[in-house]
């Protein structure tokens, strides 16, 4: 197999020889990003994994923000800046497939929505990969709610390292450090998992006001016939208020407040398998 630095074939060359008789074998190289090789004999099959954030935008649209944009109504999107994530869910994309083609930095980025990085309610998917989001100073998301295009949607796979988050509250605001708000007032399945978020991060919230302060969300609310499954979560981060007297406000170490309205939907609010640091206020 030839192998060529640039796009269409051109550019600096690498030949690659593969023994065909590596049967039931399956292993990688490091070309490009990642080639998986899956044997089978009498034929060799390959995998190509192109590194979409230092090499060519291939597959993209030209007027995507993103890093690319594929599938056939172009619905698949590539994330390899944090620019490229605060673009999440614009220009019709809040129901759109996102994937981290790496790891997200943060570090002195100012933009996106005033307490988030994804100011836009969102309600499409988050295949995060494994891949690193650090050094932020918001909220990833504002509101992650249930599609109303598909009948599930999946986000997660995400570490979150060193997020340092220091609000105000306005009465009834809600604060985390993954969302500030989890929703579902629909017939549909919204489902988040495998969310890290390490013991360096923290969130801070001042204000002797009403406020949902959690270390993962700070609102989990769910009113409607669907599902909501929030696992696998895990938070070691530091949650604190200041809030000194009794004014409706509730701090968790993962959630501030999970609430199931009534109408006998109140069931189908799932949460399990949680790991949490502590979660302090002044007056304890």
């Amino acid at each position: 197999m030839r192998a060529y630095s640039d796009p269409n074939c051109s550019g600096s060359e690498t030949v690659y020889s593969f023994d065909n008789t590596l049967a039931d074998k399956a292993f990688a190289y490091d070309l490009l990003e990642q080639v998986a090789i899956d044997s089978n004999k009498p034929s060799v099959n390959l995998y190509l994994h192109v590194d979409v954030c230092t090499g060519g935008q291939l597959a993209s649209t030209s007027n995507s923000p993103f890093a690319t944009t594929i599938g056939s109504n172009d619905d698949y999107h590539t994330i390899c800046t944090a620019e490229q994530f605060s673009m999440i869910g614009i220009n019709g994309t809040s129901e759109d497939t996102f994937e981290l083609a790496q790891d997200i930095d943060f570090s002195g980025y100012t933009g996106g929505g005033t307490s988030s990085y994804v100011g836009v309610t969102f309600s499409g998917e988050i295949k995060g990969r494994y891949k690193k989001v650090m050094n932020g100073t918001k909220s990833l998301f504002d509101t992650v709610t249930a599609p109303t295009n598909n009948n599930h949607a999946y986000s997660g796979n995400i570490l979150i390292e060193n997020f340092q988050i220091n609000n105000t509250a306005i009465s009834g605001q809600s604060f985390g450090i993954f969302a500030n708000k989890i929703e579902n007032f629909g017939n549909n399945e919204v489902e988040i998992g495998n969310i890290h978020i390490d013991g360096s991060s923290s969130i801070f919230v001042s204000g002797n006001t009403s406020a949902y302060i959690g270390g993962f969300v700070g609102k989990a609310y769910h009113s409607g016939s669907g599902r909501t499954y929030i696992r696998e979560v895990q938070s070691l981060a530091d949650v604190h208020s200041d809030n000194v007297s009794d004014n409706g406000q509730y701090v968790g170490g993962l959630i501030g407040k999970a609430i199931g309205v009534a109408n006998n939907y109140d069931g189908n609010l799932y949460i399990c398998l949680l790991y949490t640091s502590d979660a302090a206020d002044e007056e304890d």
